[in-house]
This record gives C-alpha cells, sequence and structure tokens, in this order.
C-alpha cells in the first residue's frame, strides 16, 4: 500500500493549486473577464436593461404621473462545463526506490506539486481560450469528450450595435480612424458606455501605423515617413477621444498546436473596466470540492467549495500516484451588447 503522502493533502493541493498564479498575458480571464465564485453548480447571469426617461414636471396639488422608467430582464443559466485532467508522477519507480530505501518523500510531494500547478495553468488557459471566443463571436462553442454545446449570449434587441462590423484597412484609402470613430458613435447610442481599453493584434497595430490617415495626423509634404509609432498611434487616439490600444497576441497549445485566444484580425472595444465589465469568469462547484466539505472533519469550508480542486489518486496496478485537477467554470456574458467586435482586412 503507498501511504507516503499524507491523508490530508488533498485540502493543502486544493488551497495551494489555487494561488497558483494566473499567467501575465492571460488578460481576458484576469481582467477583461474577472474570476467570481458562484455557490452552485449551474453558471447564472442576470441582465437587466434599463431605460430612465427624465422626471416629469407637474402643477401643485394634482396627483404625480407615473415615472417612465423601462426594464428589460433576461437570465442566462446552464450547466457548468468539467475542465481538467489527471496525470501520473513522473518517474515515479525512481523516487518510490529513494523512499523505500529510506529517504523522506519530499521529492514525491515535490512531483505531486508540481503536477498540479501545471494543471491548473492548463485550466486557465483552456478559460481565456474560451473568454476569446466569447468576446471575438459572443458565444463558446464547446465539442470535446462528449460535451457538445453551443452557449451564445444575445443582446438586447434595439440596444445594441450590429454582430458584422467589417473594414478593409489595407491600402492608400483605409479609414481605420474614421471608421473607429463611427462604430463608437454607433455604440454610444445603443446606452453602452464609452470604450475604455482597445484589444488588437500586432499585426492590426502595424496596420494602423502605416494607414495614411493616421501617419497624416503626424507627418505631411512628399518626402514624410510612411509609418508612425506605435506609441504615436495612441497619442492621436487620445486625441480623437479613442480608447488606447492594448497589444493582445496570446496563444496556448491546443493538443499541442500552438492557437491564438483572439483571431489577428479582431478589434475588440470594450468598456473601462473601473466603469464596467461586460462579464466575467465564474468558478462554480464540483463533486469533488462537496466531497470534500462535508463528513464529520470537513477539509474544506462551504464557503471554499466553488473553484479549482486537485485531488490524489493511488492506484495499485501498476502502482503509482495520479493528480487529478478540476473545475467547473466558464466565461460569460452579463453585458453582451456593451462592446464592439471588428473584423479587419
Amino acid at each position: 500500500m503507498i501511504d507516503y503522502l499524507r491523508d490530508n493533502v488533498d485540502a493543502d493541493l486544493t488551497r495551494f493549486v489555487r494561488e497558483v498564479p494566473n499567467r501575465a498575458d492571460f488578460l481576458l480571464t484576469s481582467q477583461i473577464l474577472p474570476p467570481v465564485s458562484v455557490q452552485s453548480p449551474l453558471y447564472k447571469v442576470k441582465t437587466a436593461d434599463i431605460t430612465i426617461s427624465t422626471a416629469k414636471m407637474w402643477v401643485h396639488n394634482t396627483p404625480a404621473p407615473y415615472s417612465n422608467i423601462d426594464t428589460a430582464r433576461s437570465v442566462t443559466k446552464g450547466n457548468f462545463p468539467l475542465l481538467g485532467g489527471k496525470q501520473a508522477v513522473e518517474e515515479f519507480e525512481l523516487i518510490f526506490q529513494n523512499i523505500a530505501a529510506g529517504g523522506n518523500q519530499l521529492q514525491l510531494e515535490n512531483a505531486v506539486y508540481d503536477n498540479v500547478k501545471n494543471q491548473a495553468t492548463a485550466i486557465w488557459a483552456r478559460l481565456e481560450l474560451a473568454a476569446g471566443s466569447l468576446l471575438a463571436t459572443r458565444k463558446v462553442e464547446i465539442s470535446e469528450n462528449g460535451f457538445i454545446q453551443t452557449i451564445a449570449f444575445d443582446k438586447v434587441a434595439g440596444k445594441t450595435i450590429e454582430d458584422n462590423i467589417a473594414a478593409n484597412w489595407t491600402g492608400a484609402n483605409a479609414k481605420p480612424l474614421s471608421d473607429e470613430q463611427g462604430w463608437v458613435r454607433e455604440l454610444r447610442k445603443t446606452g453602452a458606455p464609452k470604450p475604455g481599453i482597445a484589444l488588437a493584434s500586432s499585426e492590426l497595430i502595424a496596420k494602423m501605423c502605416a494607414a495614411k490617415e493616421y501617419v497624416s495626423q503626424v507627418y505631411g509634404g512628399a518626402n514624410a515617413p510612411t509609418v508612425i509609432a506605435p506609441t504615436q498611434l495612441n497619442e492621436i487616439r487620445a486625441r480623437w477621444g479613442l480608447a488606447p490600444l492594448v497589444e493582445y497576441d496570446t496563444q496556448v497549445y491546443v493538443d499541442g498546436v500552438a492557437t491564438r485566444i483572439l483571431p489577428a484580425d479582431r478589434l475588440i472595444l470594450l468598456p473601462d473596466m473601473t466603469f464596467e465589465t461586460v462579464g466575467e469568469t465564474q468558478f462554480g462547484l464540483t463533486a469533488d470540492a462537496l466531497m470534500m466539505t462535508t463528513g464529520g472533519n470537513p477539509a474544506l469550508d462551504a464557503v471554499e467549495a466553488p473553484g479549482i480542486v486537485s485531488t490524489k489518486l493511488v492506484e495499485q496496478d501498476p502502482p503509482t500516484v495520479i493528480t487529478r485537477t478540476v473545475a467547473a467554470a466558464l466565461p460569460v456574458l452579463s453585458n453582451p451588447g456593451h462592446f464592439v467586435t471588428a473584423k479587419i482586412a
């Protein structure tokens, strides 16, 4: 029997794995759609679109008129997909040989903790990929390991900018500055806040830097430079009231293949995050966590249940230790009509 790992190691693993930092370049799941805990196995998004008309004036000694406040409420909910996986401790035979020869179990514990750290990073990577799909298409399409579902977040009719925004920013006639100003005007007409951040790939930023409309804001004349620097680009944008550009080229590996989170041809205009978020990354309840909160001596308090959970599995045939790290989680949109997704050729 393999008993070199303490009985309560699962609670320690779970607390450890929740402290594993999200990757610095995973901007979507750390800031744009920040993580929140949900005490449920279901994701749930409540939206309330409220239109408040000005108050009415009336004469003394007459009844007050009714306020003209229109509210459209909706609730989107469904089962969280499970994500994560399990992995055997590498070189277990060599580690176990050292323990059997009188060595301590620290090497085995270190190997277990290294496993769960990598598994937590893999979970965040999958969520970042889903968040990219959500911002690019307002939906997450899942077809993995028997889970087949399209999770879409509809916008309020009549109070949203169209989805199929497209523009060509290649060539002498490119108008990236004018195009974006027009999109922002249309967005503001819907009641959405002014964009405070613009996500773009380095490829798209290079197109803007070479666009004559932007270059002419800095240089003129026959022998003028044909491109400007990205810093100059943001200076021009600030002058015209456009959101600062944030370069986003993050990639993850999907089945060993490097895959972009956001397509290189997308411009995403989002509200200022200090004013409003367009959604969040919800972490719900797993059976693993619920089992750890029950019994005479629960390893986790009920309030700690939502989130990533790591456990160890001991196999006898062949003898090995397996780490299992799982989460019930999904990025969701609470304000799907308050941002712009533009496809740029």
